[in-house]
C-alpha cells in the first residue's frame, strides 16, 4: 500500500466524497466518523491541535482512512506527542461524545490492510509520535484485536481502561414486536400515558421534514435544553452549541437529521435530537419542559415516538449511548456493548517510576496467587 499523511484543512476538505464513499462500504455503521462530523468537528476544535490524517491506498484507490489528530500531552514530567482519534479528546463541557472510532477500512481483505497500516504506524511514523490515546473504541472489533495482537511487544505498553457499556434497541421485530418485548409495567405506563398526552388540547410531535423550519425547531431544542438544565447541560458550551449548528444543517442535507419537536397547547414540551445512519437511529440528545404535568413523563414518551418513526423508517437499530445499571434506559436496551480506551505507549518513553510501579503490582499479584 502507499500512505500518505493529510495535515492541512484543503486537503481535508477535497478527500470529501472520496472519505464517505469509503465509509459506505466499510462495515462500520458509525456516524461519527462521517466526513461531516469529523471535518466541523476540526473547524470548532482544532486549537493546540495538529491534523494527521493517514490515508492508504492500492492502485490510486483510497482503502483505509486512520482519522487523527497529533497533540501534546503531559507524560510524567515531560511532554510527549500523543496521536488520537480526530472527534475526541475535548473539555468535559464541550464534549459532542464521538463514538465507536476507529480506521474506516476497505471490507475486502481487511486484516491485510490494517496489518500495512499498523507497520507503517510503526517504522515510518516512529518518529512523530510517543503514544496512541484511542477514546470511544468498541472492545469486540477487529480493530481492537488486530492492533492490540501488533503492538503487543516488546517495544510498546498496551493499556486497555474501560470507558462505558453502550445500550441500544434492537428493532428487527417491528412496533409490535417492540412493544412486547418491554416489561408489563412499563409497556401499561407508556399506554396509560401516551393516551392521556394525546387527549390533550393542541397535541403535537412533529420531525422536521422543511429545511426553512429548521432554525425555529432547533432554536426551540436548544432553548427547551437550557431549560431542564437550568441554563447549564451540553449546550451552554458556545463551541458545543457552535458545532451542533454546523453539524445539523450538514446532516439535513445528508438526510441525517431526525429533529423532532413535543408541543402541547401551543407550549413545547419535549424534544428529540437523533441522528441516522445506515440501519441505526442514534438518540443523541433529549430535552423536556421540567415544569410540565409531572405525572406524565412527555421525555420518556418522546424517544417513544422517535423509536416508533424509527420502526416504521425501516432501521434495525436505536443507539442510546452511555448505559449504566438503574438507567431509565434499561427498560429498552436489548444489546449492550464495552466502549474502551485504548493506549498503546513506547516503553522508551514510560517515565521510570511508572515501569518500578508496574513490576511492584506484577510482585505482589504474583505473590497473593501464590497464597
Amino acid at each position: 500500500m502507499q500512505f500518505k499523511i493529510i495535515d492541512n484543512i484543503y486537503d481535508f476538505k477535497n478527500l470529501k466524497n472520496q472519505w464517505n464513499n469509503l465509509l459506505i462500504k466499510s462495515d462500520s455503521k458509525s456516524i461519527y466518523l462521517t466526513w461531516e462530523w469529523l471535518y466541523n468537528w476540526w473547524q470548532v476544535y482544532k486549537e493546540k491541535r495538529e491534523l494527521f490524517l493517514i490515508c492508504g491506498y492500492e492502485d490510486n484507490e483510497l482503502k483505509v482512512i486512520f482519522p487523527l489528530l497529533k497533540i501534546k500531552r503531559k507524560y510524567g514530567l515531560t511532554q510527549k506527542i500523543a496521536l488520537e482519534f480526530l472527534g475526541t479528546g475535548e473539555n468535559e463541557k464541550d464534549e459532542v461524545c464521538s463514538n465507536f472510532m476507529e480506521p474506516i477500512v476497505y471490507p475486502d481483505n481487511k486484516f491485510n490492510i490494517y496489518t500495512s497500516l499498523f507497520c507503517f504506524l510503526d517504522k515510518n511514523l516512529a518518529k512523530e509520535w510517543d503514544q496512541l490515546i484511542l477514546s470511544s473504541v468498541k472492545a469486540e472489533s477487529d480493530f481492537v484485536k488486530t492492533i492490540t495482537t501488533f503492538f503487543n511487544i516488546n517495544n510498546y505498553f498496551v493499556q486497555i481502561n474501560r470507558s462505558f457499556t453502550n445500550g441500544a434497541t434492537i428493532l428487527n421485530n417491528g412496533w409490535d414486536g417492540f412493544i412486547k418485548s418491554l416489561g408489563h409495567r412499563t409497556r401499561k405506563k407508556i399506554k396509560r400515558e401516551r393516551r392521556i398526552l394525546e387527549s390533550m388540547n393542541g397535541f403535537k410531535y412533529r420531525f422536521l421534514k422543511d429545511e426553512s423550519k429548521f432554525e425555529e425547531m432547533f432554536d426551540s431544542f436548544v432553548n427547551l435544553s437550557l431549560k431542564r438544565w437550568n441554563n447549564g447541560g451540553a449546550f451552554s458550551s458556545d463551541k458545543f452549541l457552535r458545532f451542533q449548528k454546523n453539524i445539523c444543517k450538514d446532516f439535513l442535507e445528508k438526510g441525517y437529521l431526525k429533529l423532532s419537536l413535543m408541543e402541547v397547547d401551543g407550549e413545547i414540551v419535549a424534544g428529540n435530537l437523533d441522528y441516522a445512519y445506515k440501519d441505526t437511529v442514534y438518540g443523541y440528545q433529549t430535552a423536556f419542559d421540567p415544569q410540565f404535568n409531572p405525572k406524565i413523563g412527555v421525555g420518556l414518551l418522546g424517544m417513544v415516538y422517535c423509536i416508533e418513526k424509527a420502526i416504521k423508517e425501516g432501521y434495525r437499530r436505536y443507539d442510546w449511548y452511555r448505559f449504566a445499571p438503574g438507567d431509565y434506559k434499561k427498560h429498552f436496551i436489548t444489546s449492550t456493548e464495552e466502549i474502551i480506551v485504548l493506549k498503546i505507549t513506547k516503553k522508551a518513553v514510560i517515565p521510570y517510576s511508572e515501569v518500578l510501579l508496574k513490576k511492584a503490582k506484577e510482585l505482589v499479584k504474583n505473590y497473593v496467587n501464590l497464597k
